[in-house]
């Protein structure tokens, strides 16, 4: 996976957590994008965003496999 594709990872999930009810999250992650950082640190945010996202109950484990797999939400 690239940065760009872990960064549009990133806000397809900061959109979900808006849309959710979870706006400190959401806060969290657009506040403090990586996009000026290392490719390490965009794979950091994503797997934290992806961790909240199954810990919160929005996707299952495999859900979560399979948008890294396709580089998007989307297509569920």
């Amino acid at each position: 996976m690239t940065k760009e594709t872990a960064l549009n990872l990133i806000k397809e999930y900061t959109e979900i957590f808006r849309d959710r009810g979870l706006p400190e999250i959401a806060s969290a992650l657009h506040d403090r994008w990586p996009e000026d950082g290392s490719e390490k640190k965009a794979m950091r945010w994503l797997g934290f965003a992806q961790g909240v996202a199954w810990s919160s109950d929005l996707f299952s484990l495999e859900d979560i496999k399979m948008h890294s797999m396709r580089g998007s939400v989307k297509g569920e």
